[in-house]
């Protein structure tokens, strides 16, 4: 009994330090998706600061659709694996399959492997993450059929969650014999009722964004978290076949292929998803974020000429004329300056998050030279 009250305090002790690892690695992750992100737009370092909120933010967005991405995938194998297992032990031999059939039928099927169920709680997960993270803030207030999105998605965790439920739960009234079919059935017509009649008029006005992100590499992620998660499923099976001794050989080589993979899909997540995610959201995609117009100060002779344009007080609140730019794009933000873009150049945002596109001059702007930032909505 010490040895045990020992062990637990050890292990509520650690937590704090698990805590603190684990902030650490989803500040790293978001700062290397920025840095990234910013590399590509040609600010290699000189916009990046190590120290932002915004880290944990981008770092929380990536580790939750990998977490989405793989732990079905995972599970998917895993499950697949315990069901064959299962099947085996129940009808492997003659008294195994007097065990099985002295069981309730309903209770043999019930934990078995289901494609359908796998799949609806993968959408309910992707769902919310799309409309967290992929959709504007306006588009909570859109309505399809009258319905506002925001009703839209809690239909489908309603239905996904309580529809699950009671077809595990009714499957009792049914009788024996076509209990397995009903459920069987009935998840199968679940998952395409919710696909069909819940998800496309959610996501209605979201398709053309999301397929031209898969379209311009966003499916090299979803292809690199799938394999991510079928070498770890695959990995943490081989390693029970192997002596204690050897174990650790295993340990090392999962953990190289884990960070190398770490590191690739780091690298696509920054490149090609980051960007079509709104900037207003933290991501990169600077469509659907308001103008700015700065006002300037001090010595303007170092301005760039391009983007300075006089102004009245109504944007400064001054009675006199002043300097400010024309409608930009902000960009970043650092302790020492701002970073603009001219929304119409290199054919604008929507442009600007294609692998490929051509990216817009970014000015940098001292601080001490700006008055006042004014966004326009």
């Amino acid at each position: 009994m010490p040895g045990n009250s020992e062990q637990g305090l050890s292990f509520y002790a650690r937590i704090p330090q698990f805590f603190i690892t684990f902030v650490g690695i989803i500040y790293a992750t978001g700062f290397f998706v920025i840095y990234t992100f910013f590399s590509h737009f040609g600010l290699k370092g000189t916009g990046i600061e190590f120290f932002k909120v915004k880290y944990l933010h981008v770092g929380f967005m990536y580790l939750l659709l990998v977490a989405i991405t793989i732990t079905p995938t995972v599970a998917l194998f895993y499950l697949r694996e315990i069901d064959k297992k299962y099947k085996q032990t129940i009808y492997s031999s003659k008294e195994d399959n007097d065990t099985a059939l002295s069981k309730d039928p309903k209770e043999i099927d019930i934990n078995r492997f289901s494609l359908a169920s796998s799949i609806l709680i993968f959408n309910m997960l992707l769902s919310f993450y799309i409309f967290a993270f992929f959709a504007p803030y306006k588009f909570i207030t859109e309505k399809t059929l009258a319905i506002p999105k925001f009703c839209w998605i809690s239909m489908v965790f309603l239905f996904t969650t309580f529809g699950l439920i009671i077809i595990r739960h009714s499957r009792k009234y049914i009788i024996e014999k076509y209990s397995s079919k009903y459920v069987f059935i009935a998840r199968w017509i679940l998952c395409t009722f919710i696909i069909i009649m819940i998800d496309i008029p959610l996501l209605d006005g979201l398709f053309s964004h999301l397929w031209e992100m898969i379209k311009n590499g966003g499916l090299y992620f979803i292809f690199i978290m799938v394999l991510i998660g079928y070498i770890s499923w695959w990995l943490l099976f081989v390693k029970d076949n192997y002596e204690k001794a050897k174990r650790p050989v295993i340990y090392i080589l999962i953990a190289c292929v884990l960070l190398t993979f770490y590191y690739i899909s780091v690298f696509t997540f920054g490149l090609r998803v980051y960007s079509y995610m709104p900037a207003s959201k933290g991501g990169g995609d600077y469509s659907s974020v308001p103008n700015v117009i700065v006002g300037f100060q001090g010595s303007i002779h170092s301005l760039p000429k391009e983007i300075i344009n006089p102004c009245y007080k109504n944007y400064l609140n001054t009675n006199q004329y002043s300097l400010c730019s024309i409608e930009m794009k902000l960009i970043e933000e650092s302790s020492a300056s701002v970073f603009l873009a001219n929304p119409h150049d290199a054919g604008g945002p929507e442009k600007w998050r294609e692998i490929r596109g051509n990216k817009p001059t970014i000015y940098e702007i001292r601080r001490e030279n700006i008055a006042s930032i004014v966004y326009l909505n």
